[in-house]
């Protein structure tokens, strides 16, 4: 699962912070037993020099001195134990306590693989991120209420809006609870629908699974992108970091200032990640695929519409009502 460049940072940053509290704390425990123990000082230099005498004699090949000297630490050991346990203190007192005791508080794990407590920060990072920019906190399933859409068919598709979206709102639930399942959804609808709702209610679901989730809005997205292509020659870490995150939510399609470099941008993100099988989201409010065909091309509509489930959201806008 890839994570973006600064949340592997906060991690390493909260990761260094726990290694340095850990020693402080180790380093106060065992000035404390020091001062509290009588002769463990003396007890624990004479423990060690025994340690280094120990390793010159089976370096020298004197295994008699070797086996002797181990014997010496062994029955050392048990005394300092003693003294010790006497004073309410235990030899785990002396060992450096970690946040996590899988890892040491490094992040990786002794095979080389990520460490699920560093994971865990990138994932927190990410989501505190995702809520900078949008009201996730407020977006989640629980909060979504079928009780705002209107009961009434509609002339149009048939069946209420009240129906259609228990019916979206289970096709996003199962999203959710299959992922990662290579599918991607387009919500389209007018404004005030619950389209972004519905799709931070998966971020917000996914994430605390520690799924990799990028949202962002296309107003400022796109802009962002050709600020850095412009810094930074033609490469931008905002368009690398959308094509390669494990799922991809483009909200409100449609309200970026729509140019020919920004066609190439979205045309690049989305046949990067379908030729990937990376899972995508994009709302838009436009409410037919003519207008997306006239907006953004035969290529870009024909890798929306033939690699995406649409959803369709409809009925009047729920916001009006709170």
């Amino acid at each position: 699962m890839a994570y973006s460049a600064a949340a592997n940072a906060y991690a390493n940053e909260v990761l260094e912070k726990r290694r340095q509290s850990s020693a402080m704390r180790t380093m106060e425990t065992q000035d404390r037993i020091r001062s509290s123990v009588p002769g463990f000082t003396t007890a624990e230099r004479e423990r060690k020099t025994m340690g280094v005498l120990r390793m010159r004699a089976r370096m020298s090949g004197d295994l008699e001195e070797a086996e002797r000297l181990t014997k010496g630490i062994t029955e050392q050991s048990i005394r300092i134990d003693n003294m010790l346990s006497q004073h309410g203190f235990s030899k785990k007192d002396l060992e450096e306590q970690h946040y996590c005791s899988e890892c040491g508080d490094t992040g990786s794990l002794p095979d080389g693989s990520l460490c699920s407590c560093k994971e865990k920060l990138m994932a927190e990072y990410e989501r505190s991120r995702i809520n900078s920019i949008s009201p996730l906190e407020m977006c989640t399933f629980d909060s979504f209420s079928l009780d705002k859409y209107s009961s009434v068919d509609s002339p149009v598709y048939g069946i209420s809006p009240r129906i259609n979206m228990g019916s979206v709102l289970r096709q996003c639930l199962e999203y959710a609870d299959s992922f990662p399942n290579r599918r991607n959804l387009l919500f389209m609808g007018s404004a005030g629908l619950g389209k972004t709702h519905l799709a931070l209610s998966i971020a917000d679901r996914l994430i605390k699974k520690n799924i990799d989730v990028v949202y962002c809005s296309c107003s400022g997205t796109f802009d962002r992108i050709r600020e850095e292509m412009s810094d930074y020659s033609h490469h931008s870490d905002t368009q690398e970091r959308l094509k390669n995150c494990t799922l991809l939510i483009l909200d409100d399609l449609g309200s970026e200032y729509t140019t020919n470099q920004v066609r190439a941008l979205l045309y690049d993100i989305l046949n990067s990640r379908l030729s990937s099988s990376l899972s995508t989201i994009i709302t838009t409010n436009y409410t037919e695929k003519r207008q997306i065909d006239s907006v953004y091309g035969e290529k870009i509509s024909s890798r929306i519409f033939g690699n995406f489930d649409y959803l369709p959201f409809f009925g009047d806008d729920i916001r009006l009502q709170d």
